[in-house]
């Protein structure tokens, strides 16, 4: 089974853990990802953490807002098991259960000096985070939604703001080819003020923080086509919306009264695993048969397999359990058979994936049809969830256009 691991990177007090108390929160409501759909993390005591954690957010005689997580905390994960589950009753019939685990998600938090004052903390720290990042399958960059307001407004207060709090994310996701996002956090306190827009317009006019170039480096086209790293977006998440107010003075209190109103706080979960696999499709285009190895491809189901994983190796392919009923198949493969139309890996797989592409298309084919009573298999949740996330996703695009920093990468729909 899939594990994708997700790393939030940004400075002190931009409201990283408040932010995933607020989207463990928003995951616990079934209606969240869609009706069949589950995202609940697998350990009782982190899962308690962040529930217990979230009602001192939101209640109301705690006037004083959580402190931030000290700098010599451990590094803590969060595994999210994403699942699919619908009950089946047919007349005379008992009732059956379908009920899948489609893949894990983790999330890292940290201390947010770790990132901006590496320098003044102790290596093993810092290194452990470095060390997480390298194996990323996707990065989220933080930007503390107040300062950025601050910047906007052209308040003294945040001069330095490019430089100290939005330029050390971006050094830090620089070089690296993983899928990258931005989170505008606290985005409740710009009603009113400024639209994404606005925000986009600023960030990306000003050079001094390295965002520009940074988007420019991923999103740029060569050779006719779009870079493998592929999308960048800019998301707004509002985790405590309508129990915050900003003071005159920049200091946001608790309201009298306020009832959390969350905003996009689960978009940055669906965004970032939408994209890792639009990222394995984009490897599998760019792959092609090496013509030493062609005598080698179609002769058996454990050769071709092998073959595969040894071209791909270096592009960190999805994982493929070869056996004499074919190639157990995961989340990433199934968007990249849907995204090429099977084409690509028919080519490296030839017989075998073949095979695979049929009995991919036939669950796609139910799914469109039956929707969630299509689901009878593994594969069929696999495509299921791709195709629910994506239609989040798609929603949230129509409601902000300007979070797109690049074009879309093609996933199915």
């Amino acid at each position: 089974m899939d594990t994708f691991h997700i790393v939030t990177i940004g400075p002190p007090e931009s409201g990283k853990t408040v932010y995933l108390a607020a989207m463990n929160h928003a995951l616990g409501n079934q209606a969240a990802l869609g009706r069949h759909l589950s995202a609940v993390i697998e350990d009782p005591a982190p899962r308690s953490a962040l529930r217990r954690l979230y009602q001192r957010i939101c209640d109301p005689s705690e006037r004083a807002w959580p402190p931030s997580t000290l700098a010599f905390d451990p590094m803590r994960e969060y595994a999210f098991r994403v699942s699919v589950t619908w009950t089946r009753r047919l007349l005379g019939q008992r009732t059956r259960l379908y009920n899948y685990t489609v893949f894990n998600v983790s999330y890292v938090d940290y201390a947010g000096e770790w990132v901006s004052d590496s320098d003044e903390h102790a290596a093993e720290l810092v290194g452990a985070l470095a060390a997480r990042a390298e194996q990323a399958h996707a990065l989220v960059g933080v930007i503390d939604g107040l300062r950025l307001l601050q910047y906007m407004e052209g308040n003294p207060a945040a001069e330095s703001f490019l430089t100290t709090q939005v330029r050390p994310v971006v050094e830090f996701m620089e070089g690296r080819s993983a899928p990258v996002h931005f989170v505008i956090t606290k985005w409740d306190l710009f009603a009113g003020r400024y639209t994404l827009a606005d925000v986009r317009a600023r960030l990306l006019g000003v050079r001094a923080s390295g965002f520009e170039r940074l988007i420019g480096a991923r999103t740029a086209e060569g050779g006719g086509r779009r870079s493998a790293v592929g999308t960048v977006r800019l998301i707004p998440v509002s985790s405590v919306g309508g129990l915050a107010v900003l003071k005159d003075d920049w200091t946001v209190e608790k309201a009298t009264g306020g009832e959390p109103e969350p905003v996009n706080v689960i978009i940055p979960f669906v965004a970032a695993v939408n994209d890792i696999a639009a990222h394995a499709a984009e490897q599998l285009r760019a792959a092609r048969p090496d013509p030493a190895g062609n005598d080698r491809l179609g002769d058996g189901v454990q050769k071709a397999g092998a073959s595969l994983r040894e071209r791909l190796a270096a592009a960190d392919a999805p994982d493929l359990r070869i056996g004499v009923t074919g190639i157990a198949i995961n989340l990433r493969t199934i968007v990249t058979f849907m995204a090429t139309g099977g084409k690509e890996a028919v080519k490296i797989l030839g017989t075998p994936a073949a095979r695979t592409y049929r009995s991919v298309h036939r669950q796609a084919q139910r799914v469109r049809a039956r929707d969630i009573r299509g689901v009878t298999s593994p594969e069929g949740a696999l495509y299921y969830i791709a195709r629910e996330l994506r239609r989040h996703l798609d929603a949230f695009e129509a409601r902000e256009p300007a979070s797109m920093l690049s074009a879309p990468g093609s996933v199915p729909h």
